[in-house]
Parts: structure tokens; C-alpha cells; sequence
């Protein structure tokens, strides 16, 4: 992020060029193809072998890995919603979905 001359906050365009969409922290970034792509992404990283909580690759790697192809906002957002459904699993039967 970088200072404006009026004191706020302007943010840098992301590595691939794209526009960020929404504001920081803003969930429906998730909704567009870019959101979904991510989101499979995420949990299949996270399910399949090797990639369960606890196993060899870490929320830390899979979290740097999807910065440096994705908008931050996206990739945050992303593992902050697989967390989510994670945690609602216990409750409901479709969370993953």
C-alpha cells in the first residue's frame, strides 16, 4: 500500500495486472469465476493427500503460494472461507459445498 498526497491509503495493482475488485476483506470477491477457481483450489489443496490440516504442506506455503498468483484480498479470502466451511462442517452436512 502506498501513502496518497491527502493522507490516504492507495493500493498498488496486483503483480498479474488486474484490477482488485471490492473492498479489503470483501467476501463477494468470491462470487466471480477468479473466486471459485480459488476456492477449488484451496480445497483441494487442503483435502487431498498430503494437503489435510497437519500434513506436509502447510496453510503458511499453500497461503504464499495463491499471493503470488492471485490479488491478496482474493487469497485471504479464500483460505479464510475454506476455514469457515471447515468449522461448519461439524454442524452442517453441506458446508463444503
Amino acid at each position: 500500500m502506498l501513502a496518497s498526497a491527502a493522507g490516504g491509503v492507495v493500493r498498488a495493482a496486483p503483480a498479474g495486472g488486474g484490477p482488485v475488485t471490492g473492498q479489503p476483506g470483501d467476501p463477494t470477491v468470491l462470487l466471480s469465476s477468479a473466486g471459485a477457481e480459488i476456492l477449488a483450489r484451496v480445497a483441494a489443496s487442503r483435502s487431498g493427500p498430503g494437503g489435510a490440516a497437519g500434513g506436509p504442506r502447510s496453510e503458511l506455503a499453500l497461503a504464499a503460494e495463491l499471493r503470488r498468483e492471485y490479488p491478496p484480498d482474493l487469497a485471504a479470502a479464500a483460505m479464510a472461507q475454506y476455514e469457515l466451511r471447515v468449522a461448519a462442517g461439524a454442524k452442517f452436512s453441506r458446508a463444503m459445498d
